[in-house]
């Protein structure tokens, strides 16, 4: 495909305007049909004013794009690399307007700016050709190069062969060469048709792209951001996220489509993200009714070896949510009778796994519900080997569990701490049975009692956990259940033990539950 666009933005000023109306044309034809009403060249600058980009020829099905000012400023006097574009140091394009196939929406964009743009010559190709125009094109070329021998100054690179736009994955190969500093949009809008004429269903004060390049997205920020549909709205102050591989996306979108994936179509199915954060999210229902509110959603701290995730963390921060959202009437009844008519949490969750040392490490897991209590979680595992467990999960093909032999136990925590749930839960369960409290409290004590025995468990840790757990509940306030080996346990070991001999076995862990009394 001739890409005449190259000299069309290093021409000088003094380039005629029609010659740079040819040069684009001849760039995007004839798969893009592109039109203006001015153009006119200033120093360094090219502008178009009242633009129009119909991809794939005037058909209306295809969707289209309008501008009032498209400006292509800073072109790079140097040579570009073999197959890429000359790089400008700045894109913009004002008032756009993009059109849904047959009309069936629109989204406008007052501004979109992109700083440091270098764009691969396949890139353009991919983007303005479908199956049917590339094997055009290709006719067109041949009879080109037929009659005319000097038409190849303008050609393409031989290794910029245009794929076809509707195969992700080459698409997205062809985007991997693409290089922005950064890019931001701002005041983004997004109207569809309704019953009742058009509405409103996107609106973003501002999208912001940074380090685009080498197949990689370096990070993305969006502004307020309001998404609204039949079923209710979405609101988020901002929205955020850093790291994507775009060619194992590509991946991950081919196979969730069930295409037929290239075995070297990327050397991975991880995005690759590092970190993703919503915050204040509000999300309500179609009646303008509170569903859930969240002051910070995120996942952070991940990363990799050798493409392998190794640590991670989750946090969710003062998470609301109405009882009336639950959707549930037996538990909505039951919470509005212990007086909750709202659930209000915090919660975070870290792993990491040390190939080096062989350690997994679950800490801390927390989760704390206000009125009711808070709970942790410690977990930890030595001879962890990483590549073991992946080769292995390879094999299964998420078939079945992997088993590790050499990995061992080396300790588990796990710690309640009431603030009232107790209390109510018994006092709930009491007014539902027409029984005392104390009553209740022996129930409970003497269920937990048998279930012990029926897994042969009866001596001193049977006598501890009982006891433990009837004080609490008499006086609610710490329990910890806590198992400590004073030498690691092999997973194996343990399978073996719980089945033969149970109490053995967590006699052999250093199992204990202790009640713990707030001074």
């Amino acid at each position: 495909m001739p890409l005449a666009l190259v000299p069309a933005v290093l021409a000088p000023p003094a380039f005629a305007q029609a010659e740079v109306a040819d040069a684009l044309r001849a760039a995007l034809a004839p798969a893009t049909v592109l039109s203006w009403q001015r153009v006119a060249a200033d120093g360094d600058a090219v502008t178009l004013s009242n633009v129009t980009l119909r991809p794939f020829g005037a058909d209306e099905t295809a969707g289209w794009l309008s501008a009032e000012r498209l400006v292509v400023d800073g072109v790079d006097a140097e040579e570009p690399a073999p197959g890429f574009l000359p790089a400008f140091d700045q894109v913009r394009l004002d008032d756009v307007r993009l059109f849904a196939p047959d009309r069936r929406g629109s989204a406008t964009i007052e501004e979109i700016v992109m700083d440091d743009v270098s764009l691969p010559a396949r890139f353009v190709a991919a983007i303005v050709l479908t199956d049917d125009a590339a094997e055009d094109e290709e006719s067109e070329d041949e009879a080109d190069t037929d009659d005319d021998p000097e038409s190849g100054d303008d050609a393409a690179p031989a290794d910029a062969a245009p794929a076809p736009a509707e195969d992700v994955l080459s698409l997205t190969d062809a985007l991997s060469g693409l290089r922005i500093g950064r890019a931001v949009a701002r005041e983004i809008r997004q109207v569809e048709p309704g019953p009742e004429g058009e509405r409103e269903t996107l609106r973003l004060d501002e999208l912001r792209v940074d380090a685009v390049g080498d197949g990689r997205i370096g990070a993305v920020a969006a502004q307020s951001l309001t998404i609204e549909t039949v079923q209710g709205r979405l609101a988020l102050d901002g929205f955020a996220f850093s790291g994507l591989d775009m060619l194992a996306t590509a991946a991950l979108t081919a196979a969730a489509d069930t295409l037929e994936l290239p075995e070297d179509a990327a050397t991975s199915l991880d995005p690759g993200l590092e970190t993703v954060e919503a915050r204040a999210l509000a999300l309500t229902g179609p009646a303008g009714e509170d569903l859930l509110g969240v002051e910070r959603l995120a996942v952070e701290d991940l990363r990799r070896i050798d493409g392998d995730l190794v640590a991670g963390r989750i946090v969710v921060s003062a998470l609301a949510m109405p009882v009336a959202a639950l959707d549930e009437p037996p538990l909505e009844a039951a919470l509005t009778a212990m007086g909750y008519d709202a659930l209000s949490l915090s919660a975070e969750a870290a792993a990491a796994i040390n190939p080096e040392a062989e350690t997994l490490t679950i800490e801390p897991v927390t989760l704390d519900l206000t009125d009711m209590g808070r709970a942790s979680l410690r977990f930890s595992m030595a001879q962890f080997d990483l590549e073991e467990l992946m080769g292995q999960l390879q094999r299964l093909g998420g078939s079945g569990l992997p088993a590790l032999p050499r990995a061992t136990f080396t300790g588990f925590e796990l710690a309640l701490n009431d603030d009232g749930l107790t209390d109510r839960l018994l006092d709930h369960v009491a007014a539902e049975h027409d029984a005392g409290r104390d009553g209740v409290i022996a129930d409970v004590v003497d269920a937990l009692s048998g279930a012990l025995a029926g897994q042969r468990i009866t001596g001193d840790l049977h006598d501890q956990t009982v006891g433990a757990v009837d004080a609490f509940l008499r006086a609610p306030a710490g329990l910890v259940v806590r198992a400590v080996p004073a030498n690691p346990v092999s997973l194996l070991e343990l399978g073996i033990g719980f089945v033969a001999a149970p109490e053995m076995a967590m006699n052999r862990l250093g199992a204990e539950v202790v009640y713990e009394d707030r001074p």
